[in-house]
C-alpha cells in the first residue's frame, strides 16, 4: 500500500474495499476498537463470508488483534486495529484517489509489491 496508495486501494476487491471502508471509522477512533460480532456484521454484509478463507486471510492481512474482555461480566470478543496501517489509510481516504475516479483493470498482487 505504502509505494502507490491509489493503485492497491482501486485494486482490491469490491468486498475487501467495501469492509475496510466501513471499519475506518472505528480505526480513526483512538484505538477504542469495535466488538467481535459487529465487526463479523461488517465483514459479512461486506461480502466476506464469516468462517470463510477470505475471512481468515482479511483478519491476518491486516493485523487485526482479536482480545477477550470483560463487560459487565460477560466476555466478549473485541477486535484492535493495527495503527500504523489504519493511520494510512485514513489520511488517505481523505483524498480524490479514494474513491477510484480511474477505472484500473483487476490487479495481479505479485505487480504491485
Amino acid at each position: 500500500m505504502f509505494a502507490d496508495p491509489a493503485l492497491w486501494w482501486c485494486c482490491l476487491r469490491n468486498e475487501e474495499r467495501a469492509a475496510l471502508t466501513l471499519l475506518l471509522p472505528f480505526a480513526a477512533d483512538d484505538g477504542i476498537g469495535i466488538a467481535g460480532a459487529a465487526f463479523t456484521v461488517i465483514l459479512t454484509t461486506s461480502g466476506i463470508p464469516a468462517g470463510s478463507v477470505y475471512d481468515v486471510f482479511f483478519r491476518d492481512d491486516y493485523q487485526f488483534l482479536f482480545v477477550p474482555i470483560e463487560i459487565d461480566g460477560v466476555s466478549v470478543d473485541w477486535v484492535f486495529f493495527n495503527t500504523v496501517f489504519w493511520l494510512i489509510l485514513q489520511i488517505f481516504a481523505g483524498t480524490s484517489e479514494f474513491s477510484c475516479p480511474m477505472k484500473i483493470r483487476p490487479c495481479n498482487f505479485s505487480s504491485i509489491y
